[in-house]
């Protein structure tokens, strides 16, 4: 018996807060027997590609190492805010409204602010692989950034980073100067990517991407191919120019510490090989969606247009902007903790990895 797994709507969640509150605090999150019941809370919804590879990845091989313990499981899986909201999802997993989430740093900056290292140092990374790795090489060498999740009172499962971002716009860029005066979403500090291009940033709502676009809220937004075709971008932004901007890494699949805490090692264990295989499916499924978003863009869409900017273009942007890791370094170096080591150590494994910075992040 691999276990049961149950999706809920946002009505079916809302009455199940109540009742998977008092039964959190009724005792642990497993009944005798070894019987387990969990709850997965995301704020995004499955066509965002991390969340698919919950679905594909994390559920399936979680049911089959709990089972293949000897013990039973019983998912609830709650996506799309249904439960948690995005940004809500560090106080969901500590109060145990659910004990798994995607907690992504960008929405718990002040949680999470080392783990921001990716998005304070544009135009370094191409690959979401070498992001993720890169990322995971850091904590490995880094106390202070491993230790960062479980201060949250979060156990990080996988790693998560965006594919390459590029930027769709409602009418053609070919080049920076064309970007002076456009309205850009872009979430938390990917905006900074835009200082000195005369561009408007303008934070934007996951939820309402489509529909700000569509009344003119913004005019562009940054994000990956694969993202503008499952919430279909392509419809309001028919022009992308291809700038790899980054593969940031961004966020973790994570469990909550008062939920992960009390198992048996061999129940953490078949839990942390779960998140693994999370992360490396995502790897999988990014690199492969990646690679075919943009023909399946352009095959769908006889509007769409994809412009390619120049190697000299972005690296004229990338030194045109101003000193960001420095900008992110200087107040947690304040605070005592090892910003500059961590910058140093991510640009240092992104180029043991084959990656090439535009710029060197590490030197102030």
């Amino acid at each position: 018996m691999k276990g049961f797994s149950m999706k809920l709507n946002r009505r079916q969640a809302i009455g199940l807060t109540g009742a998977a509150f008092a039964g959190q605090m009724a005792g642990p999150a497993f009944a005798a027997g070894n019987r387990y019941n969990w709850t997965i809370a995301t704020g995004h919804a499955p066509n965002f590609v991390w969340i698919k590879a919950i679905q594909e990845h994390f559920v399936p091989t979680l049911q089959t190492r709990i089972a293949e313990n000897g013990d039973q499981l019983s998912l609830v899986e709650a996506y799309s805010g249904t439960l948690l909201k995005i940004g809500s999802e560090i106080d969901g997993l500590k109060s145990r409204i659910a004990d798994f989430s995607l907690v992504g740093a960008v929405f718990h900056q002040s949680s999470l602010p080392m783990q921001m290292v990716s998005l304070f140092s544009p135009f370094s990374v191409k690959d979401v692989g070498n992001a993720v790795t890169s990322a995971q090489d850091v904590s490995d060498q880094v106390p202070e950034f491993a230790a960062e999740w479980e201060a949250s009172g979060l156990v990080k499962l996988g790693g998560v980073a965006t594919e390459s971002l590029q930027l769709f716009t409602k009418q053609k860029i070919t080049s920076l100067d064309q970007i002076d005066g456009l309205k850009v979403g872009a979430a938390g500090p990917p905006l900074n990517w835009l200082r000195g291009t005369g561009a408007i940033p303008v934070s934007l709502t996951p939820a309402t991407i489509y529909n700000d676009l569509q009344t003119g809220i913004y005019d562009a937004i940054l994000t990956s191919p694969s993202a503008a075709l499952g919430l279909k971008l392509y419809e309001v932004t028919p022009f992308m120019l291809k700038a790899d901007f980054n593969a940031a890494y961004w966020a973790a699949f994570t469990m909550s510490k008062a939920a992960f805490d009390p198992l048996s090692e061999e129940t953490k264990s078949a839990i942390k090989f779960a998140g693994a295989a999370y992360e490396q499916g995502l790897i999988n499924l990014q690199r492969a969606s990646d690679a075919n978003a943009l023909s399946t863009l352009q095959s769908i869409s006889v509007d769409f247009t994809l412009t390619e900017m120049q190697e000299a273009g972005r690296q004229d942007w990338a030194n045109s902007l101003p000193d960001l890791a420095s900008e992110w370094a200087a107040p947690l170096e304040e605070a005592g903790l090892p910003a500059q080591r961590i910058m140093r150590l991510y640009m240092d494994a992104l180029k043991s990895r084959g990656e090439t910075p535009l710029r060197d992040w590490s030197v102030s």
